[in-house]
């Protein structure tokens, strides 16, 4: 999430978007997963449709289509999310 320390700002002030920033387990300050265990982007995938449905459920601001990007791994795993949950994410 770090990455988005500095542009996270700036697209907030230029679109009114609120960012959600969010680091995968082993990235940035996030825990480690338990050793023998695998990073696969498709739990990563799960994670982020779990954190918009948390989100969806908080409050109405949350409305979907949600708009999805990351930078590097995170690029990737936002493809994935976005071939497999088109409907909720643009």
């Amino acid at each position: 999430a770090g990455s988005f320390d500095t542009l996270a700002p700036f697209l907030v002030a230029a679109t009114g978007l609120v960012c959600v920033c969010i680091d995968p387990p082993g990235s940035g300050k996030s825990d480690h997963l338990p050793s023998a265990t695998m990073y696969i982007d498709l739990a990563e995938v799960r994670t982020i449709i779990e954190i918009a449905d948390a989100l969806a459920t908080s409050d109405s601001v949350w409305a979907e289509p949600f708009l999805l990007f990351g930078h590097s791994r995170g690029g990737g795993i936002a493809t994935v999310a976005a071939g497999g949950f088109a409907e909720r994410i643009r």
